[in-house]
């Protein structure tokens, strides 16, 4: 018998602790506990008087042009007459993009906060031209700029 009251009387304790956890949902749908990360646009809501900042990276790779799941030789779209009889200068046959992205939040109070999103952008894309020489084509630079408020 005191077996089962112990057992019953730390259930109890176990589901007020948890209801007590989750009671804080701030600006949030509440799905998440109210702290959703950075990256989902519109999440990442702070608790009030919180700064959260992040930073993080992705690459991409482009390969050969493609028509479908086939490979399409740059030799055919270059130089002389093709099938819809176009030809082309230039064809790129590889490119790189490195993004950084850096995203801040700040909450003011339950019911209003700041959020902001930048990226920084890297391309390098690998050309062949019809009369055999290749060069390489750069580009970086600030991209996308997000800013964002949220009020309930």
């Amino acid at each position: 018998m005191l077996k089962r009251k112990v057992l019953l009387f730390l259930g109890l304790i176990m589901m007020v602790w948890v209801s007590a956890a989750q009671a804080y949902v701030g600006l949030c749908c509440a799905h998440c506990g109210g702290n959703m990360p950075l990256n989902i646009f519109g999440g990442g809501i702070p608790e009030p008087k919180e700064f959260r900042f992040k930073v993080s990276q992705m690459i991409m790779e482009m390969g050969p042009l493609r028509d479908g799941t086939d490979d399409i030789s740059n030799d055919d779209l270059l130089g002389g007459q093709n099938v819809n009889g176009t030809t082309y200068p230039a064809l790129p046959t590889s490119m790189q993009m490195y993004m950084t992205m850096f995203g801040a939040a700040y909450s003011f109070s339950d019911n209003f906060a700041l959020m902001g999103m930048v990226n920084y952008i890297e391309n390098t894309m690998h050309m062949d031209l019809n009369n055999g020489n290749n060069f390489v084509m750069t580009s970086g630079g600030i991209g996308d700029i997000t800013l964002l408020g949220k009020y309930r």
